[in-house]
């Protein structure tokens, strides 16, 4: 039956990308694409059968942004852009329907933030710099929302790492002070601002 059909497509798609973040996870970025590919093939045509249901399109965004991961990793990186893009597209939909969903937010963060040091590397420092904006400024707002919400922190932590101890300076015989980022997000509150 057609019923049983959608139930297989699914089971599979979920296993191919099990099987693709354990390749992705082991360095093997080429055989993850290749699992994601072919999850994302058959989740694309869940989603059509049914484009409202959130579930659906959850995985997809999921499945997209895994392939923008394991593209990233391998040596055609530029690749990974339109996977992130369209996750990205996916959520902005999604978020029409939901507006103000939590996790959809962070999702939102986390794949700009991806796409964000992917546009570094590549040399393309505006449009990293814009992601990154954009991902501090939604991460600023879901804070406001929960302070003390372990996922935010943790994307929060990733977006702005710790910077490296570094040795006092001769002169002064401290360290040197490391200057806020500066974003909107961030002016406030930003452990690193400047004294």
């Amino acid at each position: 039956t057609d019923d049983s059909n959608h139930g297989h497509r699914w089971r599979l798609a979920a296993t191919l990308q099990r099987v693709g973040d354990v390749a992705l996870l082991h360095g093997q970025a080429e055989a993850a694409q290749k699992h994601f590919q072919r999850a994302l093939e058959l989740q694309e045509s869940l989603h059509m059968q049914a484009p409202e249901s959130a579930r659906h399109r959850d995985r997809l965004v999921a499945l997209l942004e895994r392939l923008g991961d394991a593209l990233s990793a391998g040596p055609y990186a530029v690749q990974a852009l339109p996977q992130y893009g369209e996750a990205l597209r996916q959520i902005r939909e999604q978020e029409q329907l939901e507006t103000g969903w939590f996790e959809l937010r962070l999702w939102q963060a986390r794949i700009l933030r991806k796409r964000s040091t992917l546009h570094a590397r590549l040399g393309r420092s505006s449009l990293a710099d814009q992601d990154l904006r954009q991902a501090s400024e939604i991460l600023h707002s879901l804070q406001m929302q929960d302070p003390a919400d372990a996922l935010v922190q943790a994307e929060q932590a990733a977006l702005n790492p710790a910077p490296a101890p570094q040795a006092p300076t001769p002169a002064t015989g401290s360290p040197p002070t490391i200057a806020c980022c500066r974003s909107a997000a961030c002016a406030s509150s930003c452990a690193r601002a400047a004294p």
